[in-house]
């Protein structure tokens, strides 16, 4: 499913606030004035929107870093 019918299915306060605070990239008190609505509010839809969206992407990402190197508890150097 791609993105924007990801946005559709949230319901519509946390759809405003997933949209402004990530793709039109404003601050929590921005998006809170903008709306009309408290901080904590904004933070509580953003993070519901964020939860719900990742339940309706296939979100693959890259690790940040390289995975620990294995060791062969079998061969000893030493």
């Amino acid at each position: 499913m791609d993105l924007m019918a990801a946005l559709e299915r949230l319901p519509r306060r946390q759809r405003q606030v997933v949209v402004l605070r990530y793709l039109a990239d404003q601050s929590e008190a921005d998006t809170a004035a903008a709306l009309r609505l408290r901080v904590s509010t904004v933070r509580k839809h953003a993070a519901r929107g964020l939860a719900a969206l990742g339940g309706h992407l296939d979100v693959r990402s890259e690790p940040d870093t390289e995975p620990e190197p294995t060791f062969d508890s079998g061969s000893r150097e030493g």
